[in-house]
């Protein structure tokens, strides 16, 4: 059973009355006085108890440095005030056989009830700041005599600010922007659009009075059509010599070759083209197929690109060459793209042969070389497609030049 000291106001004998008597009549053992017991209790004595200091706080980060009160007790209590460390209890006065007890007021009681009250709402409200402060974030509260102190290693470092030297540059808080990468140049001809290329390309011979011409030609725009250069077929862009016949050796140098009679179309001696036709319904086996033209805005420099023809004529026999090599330069006109040069692989022999990409798309017609360099030339693709386009249209035109009057005197 809890008590508590009260003293008494007649004698001043002091003893221990138990806390259900606080506020109500108790009576002296010493001189029998009647006096009501005090209706609160210490403040020193709960609030000593009721707070857990050390709850609040994780167990390893609190380190409490002051002591806590002692528990209160009435030994203790005696101790504090008497400095009287005999532990032994206090023998009470016992109330005087004759004497008679005193009749409790009903105010008494009254009173004791409302002090009860009061004891327990006040134990109440610090239970609830306790509980509070328990459940919020773990900060040092503000008591007498107590210190709390978290160790350095439970506060976690902060990341470091300086970038080092192969961190990301970026705003924070966004990633990083990802590195630009340049495209990769079309190269590497697959081996399909070599042996395409190379069936569609056919060794042209031409037939004129005390001349006999060759060339390198390819099958474009409808069945049936080869495209070549004007010098090939003997329209020179200085000397004009008409051919008598004009031939078109297809898979030359191979197994199943055919030679096919071919009529001149259309020509254009400035351009350096020619269009030639071959009846393909004279013939049992089909035709090759027509290569596709490509863009002559798709090339850049170094770009890979192939060489297919035949160099020389039948000096190195009568199997086709392929070349690879690399656009060197786009040579433009007011922007617009006059020739294609490139770095090398062409000789006499290779005139108005395929210049293609690695698709197998046909990006320019061998022209014309520089001896003693390895500075070549091919038409545009865009100005072949554009020559072909224009003959099938008109059914065929030629564009003499400076060879117009010849031509007109030769009954053209």
């Amino acid at each position: 059973m809890a008590v508590f000291e009260i003293g008494c106001p007649a004698c001043r004998a002091r003893f221990d009355c138990p806390t259900e008597r606080a506020g109500r009549a108790v009576r002296c053992g010493a001189c029998a006085n009647v006096f009501p017991a005090p209706a609160v209790v210490p403040p020193a004595i709960p609030v000593a108890v009721a707070l857990p200091v050390a709850v609040a706080l994780p167990k390893p980060a609190v380190r409490v440095v002051a002591a806590v009160a002692r528990q209160a007790t009435p030994s203790a209590a005696r101790r504090d005030r008497d400095d009287d460390f005999d532990d032994e209890p206090r023998p009470r006065r016992k109330p005087a056989p004759d004497a008679a007890e005193p009749k409790t007021s009903p105010l008494v009681y009254v009173l004791g009830g409302v002090g009860g009250v009061l004891v327990l709402g006040l134990l109440a409200f610090v239970a609830v700041m306790v509980k509070k402060g328990s459940d919020g974030p773990a900060v040092a509260v503000a008591l007498p005599a107590v210190e709390v102190l978290v160790p350095a290693a439970a506060v976690p470092a902060p990341p470091p600010t300086a970038p080092g030297p192969l961190a990301p540059v970026g705003t924070p808080g966004q990633p990083a922007p990802a590195p630009k990468v340049a495209v990769p140049l079309p190269n590497g001809t697959p081996a399909q659009a070599i042996q395409m290329v190379k069936g569609s390309t056919a060794y042209i011979r031409t037939h004129s009075k005390n001349r006999l011409g060759m060339g390198s030609g390819f099958f474009a725009g409808p069945p049936g059509y080869v495209v070549t250069n004007a010098h090939v077929i003997g329209f020179g862009p200085k000397d004009l010599h008409v051919p008598t016949r004009v031939e078109i050796v297809v898979h030359s140098g191979e197994s199943d070759q055919k030679v096919y009679a071919a009529r001149i179309v259309g020509v254009s001696v400035e351009e350096d083209l020619a269009i030639l036709w071959v009846n393909g319904a004279d013939h049992p086996a089909p035709l090759p197929a027509p290569l596709t033209f490509g863009r002559t805005a798709d090339l850049v420099e170094t770009q890979e690109v192939m060489i297919f023809g035949f160099p020389l004529g039948e000096q190195l026999g009568l199997n086709i060459s392929v070349n690879k090599t690399t656009v060197s330069s786009l040579r433009k006109e007011k922007g617009v793209v006059e020739m294609v040069q490139v770095a090398d692989g062409m000789t006499n022999g290779n005139s108005g042969g395929p210049v293609t990409n690695t698709r197998g798309e046909v990006i320019g017609v061998v022209v014309a070389v520089i001896k003693g360099t390895p500075i070549n030339f091919a038409i545009p693709s865009d100005k072949a497609a554009a020559f072909v386009t224009r003959q099938i249209a008109s059914g065929g035109t030629f564009d003499m030049g400076r060879h117009a009057a010849i031509w007109k005197g030769l009954g053209r």
